[in-house]
Formats: C-alpha cells, structure tokens, sequence
C-alpha cells in the first residue's frame, strides 16, 4: 500500500508534471489531436499528444492569437481570400490566460469537433498559480 501514494501529495511532484497528466486525462477525454499550454511567443509549457504536434501547435496558438484582433476588424467575410491561418483556426482552439500578469495560450487541435476549454484553462490556471506561490 505504500507505493500507492496520492500524486497530489507526491514531494516529487511539480507543476510541470501536473500540467501535462492534466493535459493527458484532457486530451483522452475530448479525442483530440493534442493539447498545449505556450506562452505567448510559441514556446510549449506542457503538452499531451505527440511531442512534434505539442510544439507546432504552440507555434499556431501564438499566431492566431495574435492575428486575432486584426482579424475581428477585417472586412466583410467574403472579401477575404483563405489563407493557412484560417486553415489552422478551424481545426485549432486557443484560449489566452493571465498569470501573475504572464500571458499563456490553451490550445487544442482536431479534425472533429473541437472542445470548450472553459475548465481546462481553469485547472491549468490553478495548477500555474499554485506553484508560483510554492
């Protein structure tokens, strides 16, 4: 029985580690291709999916978060010409975060239907919270 230890009680543990079990459980709930938490330029955090995915879709959500204000200002839908951006952002979700005043990117990807990341973004946020005060 003593092998059995809660990991939230785990000494080893560490809010890297949390992020990405948190991720897994995430990603095999939702069947999506994979899951990420980036900072703002691109960089993955943590990641559930294969590594290579993880770190392209980083690189994604840091994009399309940032052409998103340009974006929501364009003109009307029909005077634009697709580009891989839009490519990207129907397959992609991405939802900002703020931590102690550090922007992070939440993102998912997948060919079907794409998940709220609501919760997601809050369990992550508290994993992130918890540890700066740790």
């Amino acid at each position: 029985m003593e092998g059995l230890l809660d990991r939230r009680c785990d000494p080893r543990d560490d809010g890297l580690r949390s992020l990405e079990r948190l991720l897994a459980r995430l990603r095999a709930a939702s069947h999506v291709e994979a899951l990420a938490l980036a900072d703002a330029e691109g960089l993955v955090i943590a990641g559930a999916g294969a590594r290579a995915a993880c770190e392209a879709l980083g690189a994604d959500a840091a994009l399309a978060a940032a052409a998103a204000p340009a974006r929501s200002t364009a003109s009307a839908a029909n005077d634009t010409v697709p580009d891989r951006l839009d490519h990207l952002t129907r397959r992609t979700r991405v939802r900002r975060l703020t931590v102690h005043g550090v922007e992070v990117l939440l993102a998912a990807r997948s060919d079907q239907a794409l998940p709220d990341l609501a919760s997601a973004a809050a369990a992550c946020e508290r994993i992130l919270r918890e540890r700066a005060r740790g």
